[in-house]
């Protein structure tokens, strides 16, 4: 038997089951608020093995029982929907997220599934709760989705609990190469009494030495807005994730929880805002950061710069007038490779860090810094780091934190939970995270916020290596040519926006200046308004798994819908504001709304236009005033001339 099957075995032993819950259950084929949980197809009850739903069904299920005393907080709830699941009481209030325990995910980095929740301390009496479920785990759909495994509640073994804790950061200890740390494990592990075994293991968990090095842990929960789920999907994780925070901020007082993407607040507002309104008093509290950077974790070198101003713009302003964050760092843990103009943007938006874990995965040319200075191509720099593990998924082990330890005092950053739409972090990491404060020979762990930890790092910003330019990331290189059709919708989409917004400017100065003031100010805020809604329509479809075309072909075929459909609402929003605008004569003019050219503006009347304002196009060349561009049959240019000196510029190798 391996020393983790020993492991295990202590494990099983930690819950003994009392009873189960009678389940009903109401099935529909998609999403239904709580006030209507009842209007599906009706099941009848439910027992363990039964199949409620086919991949992405959903339903509502009831859960009754009557549970023993409880004086000690020992009760737990033991749940596994075949899928994922929210549970609330009978008043709707989102309690905690759960998970499938057969979900695709490496045990290295947690436990899968999120099934127990401890019940409050009460006596003996008759509950209640509702599940929100999916057939569908952390990453997708699978077969075992959508079979009933459990509902039971269970007296949990508090103390031997605490030794599966004290054993499993033990054991980890003894993997990173520690002979002492295996020693005692086999002595512990084989001692019967439970408090002298603890009081051995606990010793040694907290004789190291302050170490100069810091380790900022960090509680995350990236979430992909659309990736192998729907987006309709993508808000239920979110309201799972943020219930589990809020679940376990009440349990661990030294527990801190980053949230990112101000669009994912959005819409918890709007489907529990009581929820929303708890995540923003723990937000008050200091307890829960809001990573509003951007306004979602988008794409980086498809979108138009002015589409990554909008989305610092829009981000940065919603954490600020809303939650009252002070935004410092720009986190982008996941998007595909950093274009040389983003420090620039970030340092002009009044951010000063940046943090990503994606340069971890170059297969072929390793970055060489974790933290450092990135400069850009304008010599704007701006403090940056890369989480030494690589990634943000960390399971809090001891051989993550020890990644973190090199020959330099620099802080690093150990990001850990579930990402990718897993739910963050469980009790498990955090249960890890109190016992390796102080371990022998690791780096110091502090739990800590992502703003907290660039406090630190900023201490040795002049001593920080410097790179400069485009962060290139050597994966996922075909997602600038995949799925074409929404590339080309977005490419409309901002130049329609563009459009409507210099159309808005020149009514501001002509039209609505000719009105009164209280008109005036209802316009521009009707303008607003919309401009805005439109903005993060366009802002959300940059998510970098949506604009590259990364996702499942359900949500590519729902995001190029709604992206055709935003298209046709901005140009209709263009031409109502373009329609309020006059030209000197009754003749045709044009507007040029070209991002440059001769003029920031320019009205052309109808003979000037082919020469300022068109390009000739032949069957394999394009050709204005100062340029002609030809071809080669499959598409790559062979050749470019200036047409006023008959100078060859560029030709294509033989």
């Amino acid at each position: 038997m391996t020393d983790r099957e020993r492991l295990d075995r202590i494990f099983d032993e930690i819950y003994r089951v009392e009873g189960a819950f009678a389940v009903e259950a109401w099935k529909t084929a998609e999403p239904v608020p709580f006030a209507e949980k009842t209007c599906g197809e009706a099941l009848g009850a439910l027992h363990p093995g039964e199949r409620w739903g086919k991949d992405w069904d959903c339903a509502w299920m009831k859960l009754t029982a009557k549970l023993p005393d409880n004086q000690a907080g020992d009760l737990a709830l033991l749940l596994d929907v075949g899928g994922e699941a929210c549970l609330f009481d009978e008043r709707g209030k989102a309690l905690k997220g759960f998970t499938n325990v057969q979900s695709e995910f490496t045990v290295a980095l947690g436990r899968p599934g999120k099934v127990c929740m401890f019940l409050p301390e009460a006596p003996a009496r008759e509950v209640t709760f509702w599940a929100d479920c999916g057939a569908n785990d952390l990453f997708g759909a699978k077969p075992e989705n959508g079979v009933f495994v459990r509902a039971e509640f269970a007296r949990c073994d508090l103390e031997k609990r605490g030794l599966y804790y004290d054993l499993d950061v033990l054991l980890s200890v003894a993997e990173t190469g520690s002979a002492e740390a295996k020693r005692l494990f086999d002595e512990a592990i084989s001692e019967p009494d439970v408090a002298a075994a603890r009081k051995k293991v606990s010793a040694f968990l907290q004789n190291g030495e302050q170490a100069a090095q810091t380790v900022f842990a960090i509680g995350n929960a990236h979430i992909d807005l659309a990736w192998l789920w729907p987006m309709r999907e993508t808000r239920r994780k979110a309201v799972r994730t943020l219930a589990t925070a809020c679940y376990l901020l009440e349990r661990y007082p030294e527990y801190r929880f980053s949230v990112s993407q101000p669009q994912m607040m959005e819409w918890v507002k709007e489907d529990a805002p009581e929820l929303y309104e708890r995540v923003c008093e723990w937000m008050r509290a200091g307890r829960i950061e809001l990573l509003g950077g951007m306004w979602v974790e988008p794409d980086v070198n498809l979108p138009t710069g002015e589409s990554l101003a909008r989305q610092l713009l829009y981000g940065i302003d919603e954490s600020e007038r809303v939650f009252g964050e002070k935004q410092t760092v720009l986190c982008l843990p996941d998007s595909f490779g950093f274009c040389g103009q983003l420090p620039q943007l970030i340092k002009s938006a009044g951010l000063s860090g940046f943090l990503t874990t994606k340069l971890s995965w170059n297969g072929v040319n390793r970055f060489p810094y974790k933290s450092f200075r990135w400069k850009g191509i304008d010599g704007s720099e701006v403090v940056s780091h890369i989480p030494p593990e690589g990634n943000y998924n960390s399971g809090a082990w001891p051989a993550s934190v020890l990644k973190a330890k090199g020959d330099k005092a620099d802080p690093s950053a150990l990001l850990y939970g579930i990402g990718d739409g897993g739910g963050g972090p469980g009790m498990e990491h955090l249960e890890r995270v109190a016992r390796e404060k102080q371990l022998p020979g690791f780096p110091k762990v502090q739990n800590g916020s992502v703003r907290e930890f660039f406090e630190a790092l900023k201490q040795r910003e002049k001593d920080l290596p410097v790179w400069q330019g485009e962060l290139y990331l050597e994966k996922h290189q075909g997602v600038y040519t995949t799925f074409g059709e929404l590339k080309a919708a977005m490419a409309e989409c901002e130049r329609g926006l563009f459009e409507a917004e210099i159309y808005a400017a020149l009514a501001v100065r002509t039209v609505w200046r000719s009105e009164d003031e209280a008109a005036r100010k209802e316009q521009i805020g009707r303008y607003r308004e919309t401009i805005g809604r439109l903005w993060k329509g366009v802002l959300l479809l940059q998510f970098h798994d949506i604009l590259p075309g990364t996702c499942m072909q359900r949500a590519m075929k729902e995001n190029l819908a709604a992206c055709e459909k935003l298209r046709g609402e901005i140009f209709v929003y263009a031409k109502e504001l373009r329609g309020l605008l006059t030209v000197p004569s009754e003749e045709e003019y044009v507007w040029n709304c070209k991002p440059c050219g001769e003029g920031s503006l320019t009205v052309a009347p109808p003979e000037e236009r082919k020469e300022r304002l068109c390009t000739r196009q032949g069957e394999r060349f394009l050709e204005n005033k100062y340029f002609r561009v030809e071809f080669t049959e499959t598409g790559a240019i062979e050749q470019i001339t200036a047409l006023d000196s008959g100078e060859t510029l560029l030709r294509a190798r033989a």
